[in-house]
């Protein structure tokens, strides 16, 4: 049922766009199940998972060994009527999702492979058409270590896809490809989807990338819609002007509200730089900046709900989130679930609880069992109530 992915940037602009790299994909794809009977748990207060080879783990305890391995590649979270629900991609391997039940004192957990995603990782996560689109993608730079694809496999063969989740059931959620045949024919003539993303002016923009050739040949394009392929061509320019950050004025004002209560007042006259990674309800990732130098500017990260309430998170577990009707921010501190984790991304839902509180979710990595400079490089994810 689900995807994830991209690797570490060198810093905050180059994650600008690194972050950008995103797949898509095609046919019907296959799910193997893996734990698909939802888990309730209690949620008293922060619950942490890390990410392993095969699905997430719970959080192990102090004094005891960290045995992960796998990497959450993105995130999305959707509100609706039916229910509220946070969507994960596992590199490699597939999909996980946590859902507030019984008014908010519990969480629903389910998680399941994707076959389509053995060798790939996940580029991005989307709400997309009463579901989640996911985006795969074959990274140039990382091999897995541990159940990398044998070369000639049918894994290692897998095409970089982009594919339509639907929400989990007590079962398992549905899965269908979209541009599966132009991929298909595309990968026929050399080139892999690489990199997808909602485009600020509408439709998506798309780039691809030839698999082993050197130098490496690129191709950038803009689909005014996913439902079939009829893409138009643009520069490299073009497509990496689209993710130029905006000025932070221009920010939702919850999220400018929000951004005051954790840095001061001042926050948005400050000559400090500051890069804000931004993503809405649709699933339309905004960078925004303040003052000069990008390269080295604080980096911040921030959701926006279909409410019009908004979260900013700083790397240390700070955050503040700011409700549409007015009202001081709510104040939280997510916890480091491993010494020196750092948080790199987050969003929330409703918790559904009288109190109109959030179920937050925050992704963070850390190194454990360091040798000397050497360690084990852990992604995983930290749920907690913000009543």
């Amino acid at each position: 049922m689900r995807p994830t992915t991209v690797p570490k940037p060198a810093g905050p602009l180059l994650a600008v766009l690194a972050s950008v790299l995103f797949l898509v994909s095609c046919a019907r794809p296959g799910t193997e199940s893996a734990g698909n009977d939802p888990a309730r748990l209690p949620l008293p207060g922060p619950l942490s998972w890390v990410a392993g080879q095969a699905g997430l783990l719970a959080l192990p305890g102090p004094g005891e060994s960290v045995e992960a391995g796998g990497r959450i590649g993105a995130f999305s979270a959707r509100e609706s009527d039916e229910g509220s629900l946070i969507e994960v991609g596992l590199d490699g391997w597939g999909l996980a999702a946590f859902a507030p039940a019984l008014a908010g004192k519990a969480l629903r957990f389910t998680q399941e492979a994707v076959a389509e995603l053995r060798g790939l990782r996940v580029g991005g996560l989307w709400p997309y058409e009463g579901g989640f689109l996911l985006q795969s993608y074959r990274d140039p730079f990382v091999a897995f270590q541990e159940g990398a694809p044998e070369p000639g496999s049918e894994a290692s063969s897998m095409i970089p896809a982009l594919l339509k989740v639907g929400l989990p059931s007590e079962g398992s959620g549905s899965t269908s490809s979209l541009l599966g045949g132009w991929l298909s024919s595309e990968a026929a003539r050399g080139l892999e989807l690489f990199a997808l993303l909602p485009d600020p002016r509408g439709g998506w923009l798309a780039q691809l990338r030839t698999r082993s050739e050197t130098p490496v040949r690129s191709s950038f394009l803009a689909f005014p819609g996913l439902s079939e392929a009829r893409p138009r061509e643009l520069s490299r320019a073009d497509f990496e002007g689209a993710l130029a950050p905006r000025p932070l004025a221009t920010a939702p004002y919850t999220m400018k509200a929000a951004l005051a209560s954790l840095l001061g007042p001042s926050a948005l006259d400050s000559s400090e730089a500051l890069l804000v990674r931004h993503s809405g309800p649709d699933g339309l990732r905004t960078w925004f900046s303040r003052g000069g130098d990008l390269g080295s500017a604080r980096e911040l990260f921030a959701w926006t709900g279909a409410s019009g309430a908004s979260l900013v998170l700083d790397a240390e577990g700070e955050l503040r989130l700011a409700r549409s009707g007015g009202g001081a921010p709510l104040a939280l501190h997510l916890p480091a679930p491993l010494p020196g984790a750092r948080y790199s991304d987050a969003c929330f839902v409703p918790l559904g609880d009288a109190s109109g509180g959030f179920l937050v979710a925050g992704l963070w990595e850390a190194v454990s069992g360091a040798e000397g400079r050497r360690g084990l490089q852990v992604s995983g994810i930290t749920l907690a109530p913000c009543p």
